[in-house]
């Protein structure tokens, strides 16, 4: 079934929820439950399903994001189907077996992660998706197979702390970097974001000190 064909189908489904006030349409891609209870509801009726659901749902958003049609709406940081869909994914994680989609799964909440940070107002979701990914591989997994994504992960972590001004988790997450880092330069960029933590916090005799010392 063709892209095109296969859209059409759902948003004539779709259409029949809305005109029984079951949906609410938000956007051309987006629609919401018309009530808390109607969602609660539809989701008690799924079951033990709720796992595979998720997971098909979120394949489904992404297959779209990957697509041509997907690329429109990619400025649209609330609305779009790779942040929608890698919640999804992430709801069911537990039912993926596969270590090639765990894995493109937690590069995904990677790119997650970005894209909600660079919305420069939701980076408390930004650091939800680092920790999925993190939580997803496993950090000691992470950080001997995917050295480079376990960086890329702590780092984006870090400076979402940092920018959340929540100084205490920014100095944890750095200390790890700094204990599994491989080079100086690894290590300088996690400093460098604690330092600019520090300044934001006005400690800026700790950071003077953080700079001189290391």
């Amino acid at each position: 079934m063709s892209n095109v064909l296969w859209r059409e189908k759902v948003t004539a489904a779709l259409s029949v929820a809305v005109r029984e006030r079951l949906l609410e349409k938000k956007t051309s891609f987006c629609y919401r439950f018309s009530h808390d209870r109607v969602q609660q509801c539809v989701y008690d009726m799924i079951g033990e399903e709720r796992g595979p659901m998720h997971v098909l749902i979120g394949r489904i958003l992404i297959a779209y994001w990957k697509s041509d049609d997907g690329k429109l709406g990619r400025d649209d940081y609330v609305d779009s189907p790779l942040l929608l869909g890698v919640d999804q994914l992430n709801r069911g994680s537990e039912c993926i077996t596969e270590r090639e989609e765990l894995f493109e799964l937690v590069q995904l909440n990677l790119t997650a992660g970005k894209v909600a940070a660079w919305s420069k107002t939701a980076f408390n979701v930004a650091a939800d998706y680092f920790r999925s990914a993190i939580n997803i591989c496993g950090i000691e997994k992470l950080w001997t197979e995917h050295y480079s994504v376990a960086l890329e992960l702590y780092n984006g972590l870090a400076q979402c702390y940092r920018n959340m001004g929540d100084g205490e988790k920014c100095l944890a997450t750095v200390e790890t970097v700094v204990a599994r880092a491989q080079t100086l330069k690894d290590k300088a960029v996690a400093y460098i974001i604690l330092i600019e933590a520090m300044e934001c916090q006005e400690q800026f005799q700790a950071a003077i000190d953080l700079s001189l010392s290391t």
